[in-house]
């Protein structure tokens, strides 16, 4: 199993338990963190979260991905190797940052051996920490091997044709074709490393004693070959210059752990900043989703049975629909005792018939038994609710539409936020809006009645009869100035409680007559300003009746006598006004006539034909007649206006005729 390239597992959304063992271990070993063989899976994730995926940002900062340094060999043929301008490109850097001559003498002298898959498939570069001597000393001697085979690169192509092509012998070579490296185990780069360690630490060809494998990898094959190493000179193991293990430090994580992938593999590495792809359903997944589904298929149970039972009754803790389920569940389990007790008694009993759809599917699930209490003044059956109480108006929660969801849940009863019942405000002023108007009109008609003098007691009527009004009329009256908006019901609800109210509180007198009919009227009298000073005449009047009717004649004969005087006189200004009006016509009629005598043929005007266009249509015909003598008379004692008799349209007429010279003057009358 490959170990996942690091810009899969450096991304921020890495889930590193989705990695296997072997391949934790991979990625740990490639950034030299080492742990004990017994370490679980859990304890290789925390290494992983906080050692390496902790420092993601620095890795991706310093990692440079690039193929150079990448050597695939195949099974039975010839060795790639690098060319001379990308090892040239890679190396050339190194030596400038000061390498010691001698470290870099023994690198050259150290012959390179054929390497197998295994080696050629790994980079020698790998950072790690500066307290370790011998990663140091690995550090310094594989850029040289790698200067040995920039030198002489075709001379080792060739050198390793014509061993390949030489007959094999069994013998013990430095490398086999066959890595301990396993993928699918843990510990298999650590033993590598382990062994890379001793030989490089090593000052010749010493005999290796054979590794013991670990519980934790399977045991080497028996025919194994043991395996010889040469390793450098201790000369070479100096650490090197601060400058140079920076470098060293510097280079680019990403490379070996590429490298370190067999050649063979040839699926293409994810985009950066892809997640991984892990098509593996988690374990735990299955048993939380059956949970969750059996958990909400339970509360759903829950919410619809509690919806069902709704409100309690009135008064009452329960409803019908709780006891109807209560008793179907009870009268199931008492059926079911009957069957199992007749079963034990005689088994060869035909067997009872149990009822137990009102049972649930399992026993142990719980049930919903209580009902949501009736509002205050609230009307419930049923399990629904069918409205408030009078005087009372339903009001509904304001959560209760917001958090519709809650209802039936548990905890939260059939209705988490019930409505209530408030105390109807608007009606309340209707009623004393209606009965104030009452009031004030059955006073005023109190008081009409007695300023017109009558409902004097008889003996016979009560109050009622005498100065109010019969039921039926007076709810008439009201019913007839209704506002269109309330129905007939709402009015008689708001005439009633009006009506009961004025009567409780002595505002209002109720007279019963013998047909058993009732009659209101208001306990006081209301009188306007003209009935209160009629009132106060008629006392004085009856007090004072001698003495008031004297003298009321007396001025009654004064006013009149002022009134005559000043009407004559203003008809006699009028009729002199009229005069002049008169005058001028009779001069226009003669002009006309003696201008146009076709359209004018008559220099005459009958009076009466002057009286109707010069009289006001105002006042009595007497007043008109004497007004229009007074004229008259004034007219004919003018010496300018000629009085005569003339036939006009055959018909003998009184004619006025001027005969006068010039125009008339204003003439006024003394």
């Amino acid at each position: 199993m490959s170990v996942p390239p690091s810009d899969v597992y450096l991304q921020p959304d890495f889930d590193g338990s989705s990695l296997k063992v072997a391949q934790l271990r991979g990625i740990l070993l490639q950034h030299d963190i080492s742990l004990p063989p017994s370490a679980k899976k859990a304890d290789l994730v925390a290494a992983f979260e906080s050692q390496v995926q902790a420092r993601a940002s620095e890795l991706n900062q310093s990692a440079k991905p690039s193929s150079k340094g990448i050597v695939r060999v195949k099974d039975g043929k010839q060795v790639e190797g690098t060319t001379e301008s990308e090892a040239s490109s890679d190396e050339q850097p190194k030596r400038a940052r000061g390498r010691p001559k001698k470290s870099t003498g023994v690198s050259v002298e150290i012959p390179v051996p054929r390497r197998t898959r295994r080696t050629e498939s790994m980079t020698p570069a790998r950072t790690s920490p500066p307290d370790s001597p011998a990663v140091e000393a690995e550090e310094e001697e594989e850029p040289a091997i790698h200067i040995s085979v920039e030198q002489t690169p075709r001379a080792k192509v060739k050198s390793d044709t014509e061993e390949s092509k030489k007959p094999k012998t069994p013998r013990r070579s430095e490398d086999s074709g066959f890595s301990d490296y396993n993928p699918f185990q843990s510990g298999g780069e650590e033993g590598s490393d382990r062994e890379k360690r001793r030989r490089k630490s090593s000052a010749g060809v010493s005999a290796k004693k054979p590794t013991q494998p670990r519980y934790s990898e399977p045991a080497p094959r028996s025919d194994t070959p043991s395996l010889k190493r040469v390793g450098p000179s201790k000369d070479s193991l100096k650490t090197p210059p601060r400058d140079q293990t920076d470098s060293v430090g510097k280079t680019p994580s990403k490379t070996p752990s590429k490298i370190a992938k067999p050649s063979i593999a040839t699926r293409p590495a994810p985009p950066a900043g892809a997640p991984p792809v892990d098509n593996r359903p988690p374990l735990i997944a299955i048993p939380l989703t059956m949970l969750f589904l059996i958990l909400m298929s339970s509360i759903t149970g829950w919410q619809k049975a509690s919806q069902e039972i709704g409100f309690c009754d009135t008064g009452s803790s329960t409803n019908n629909l709780l006891l109807a389920r209560t008793a179907a569940i009870e009268a199931a389990n008492s059926c079911i005792a009957r069957r199992t007790a007749q079963a034990l008694d005689d088994p060869s009993a035909p067997r009872v018939e149990c009822d137990v759809s009102a049972l649930p599917l399992l026993p142990f699930i719980p049930r919903p038994s209580t009902c949501a209490p009736c509002p205050q003044h609230a009307a419930c059956a049923n399990g629904r609710f069918y409205g408030c109480k009078h005087e009372y108006v339903y009001s509904e929660n304001p959560l209760g539409e917001v958090f519709s969801a809650l209802n039936g849940m548990p905890f939260f009863g059939p209705r988490a936020f019930p409505p209530t019942c408030r105390p109807d405000t608007v009606r309340k002023r209707l009623i004393g809006t209606l009965a104030k108007e009452m009031e004030k009109d059955l006073a005023r008609g109190r008081g009409a009645i007695v300023c017109a003098g009558y409902g004097a007691e008889d003996g016979r009527r009560g109050p009622g009869e005498r100065f109010g009004l019969e039921e039926s009329k007076l709810k008439a009256r009201y019913f007839n100035r209704r506002d269109p908006k309330f129905t007939p019901e709402q009015f008689s609800e708001i005439y009633d409680a009006a009506l009961a109210d004025l009567v409780e509180h002595d505002d209002v007198i109720e007279s019963i007559d013998a047909d058993g009919r009732s009659w209101y009227t208001s306990a006081r009298p209301e009188f306007n300003l003209s009935c209160k000073i009629k009132l106060a005449v008629f006392s004085l009047f009856r007090k004072w009746r001698s003495q008031l009717i004297g003298s009321g004649i007396v001025l009654v004969i004064i006013s009149y006598l002022r009134s005559t005087l000043r009407h004559r006189r203003a008809e006699k200004y009028q009729a002199e006004e009229l005069v002049q009006v008169v005058l001028k016509r009779l001069q226009d009629q003669e002009s006309l006539h003696y201008t146009d005598p076709v359209t004018t043929p008559n220099p005459f005007i009958p009076p009466t034909q002057l009286r109707d266009l010069v009289l006001p249509p105002k006042g009595s015909s007497n007043s008109r007649t004497r007004l229009w003598q007074r004229v008259q008379d004034l007219v004919e004692a003018n010496a300018n206006v000629s009085v005569r008799e003339q036939e006009v349209k055959g018909e003998i007429w009184k004619t006025w005729e001027w005969a006068g010279v010039g125009e008339q003057r204003r003439v006024s009358f003394e």
